[in-house]
């Protein structure tokens, strides 16, 4: 039986990059590192901004139809990426309200987690969450960031330390990490990752995504 994770989930989708190089690319910058874990057969989840995403309709587009043919399904990330914690539970209810009525218009699906900025949570967050039918996800197990997940990947190249996480990444992070396991989850084993990816990349961006692993 493959080992894969239960989830992988793209955070801060789609926040305005304050990278001047990637200014104008975000789209292309979320698509990219979607579509490389397409293969994996795991569930990806983008977790949305909806006041942010409305400044690229036509991400708001491609979430859509992607959803709809199965391939992703969006989480929330909130109405803003504001600081939840310390609000209300009457402001968070309304935030949270605003956001349900969004993912109904815009995406055509309600959002059922609530994948919250910075991991917050409160009581206040808590009882909002649950008057919207929301189950709140945060940073901590089985969520691992895939900065850590990868570099235990390179360690001891055992794929359980996949079993039953979260995958958790932001859609504008250098995507050489994601691509990595994307591919170890695809091809199961670094080592059979490694040999498939010969073919995909030139020598040079080989021996960049592999540089220190075990060959």
């Amino acid at each position: 039986m493959d080992v894969k994770p239960d989830r992988i989930r793209f955070d801060d989708c789609l926040w305005k990059s304050s990278d001047a190089k990637m200014k104008g690319k975000e789209l292309q910058k979320f698509t990219k590192n979607v579509m490389w874990c397409k293969n994996t057969g795991v569930l990806l989840t983008p977790a949305i901004l909806c006041k942010d995403i409305e400044m690229f309709p036509d991400c708001v587009s491609w979430v859509r139809e992607q959803t709809q043919e199965g391939l992703i399904y969006p989480d929330l990330h909130g109405f803003d990426h504001g600081p939840y914690a310390s609000r209300s539970q009457l402001e968070i209810e309304e935030h949270l309200s605003r956001a349900q009525e969004w993912f109904k218009a815009n995406l055509k699906v309600p959002a059922v987690r609530w994948v919250t900025p910075h991991g917050a949570n409160s009581p206040a967050m808590q009882a909002a969450a649950s008057k919207y039918d929301l189950v709140i996800e945060t940073t901590e197990p089985p969520v691992v960031d895939q900065k850590a997940l990868d570099t235990r990947l390179r360690e001891t190249g055992d794929l359980s330390l996949m079993r039953g996480r979260v995958v958790m990444n932001h859609y504008w992070e250098r995507g050489l990490r994601l691509y990595r396991i994307a591919r170890i989850i695809e091809y199961q084993g670094v080592h059979e990752a490694i040999e498939a990816t010969r073919v995909e990349l030139n020598v040079k961006d080989h021996n960049i995504c592999w540089n220190k692993w075990p060959q």
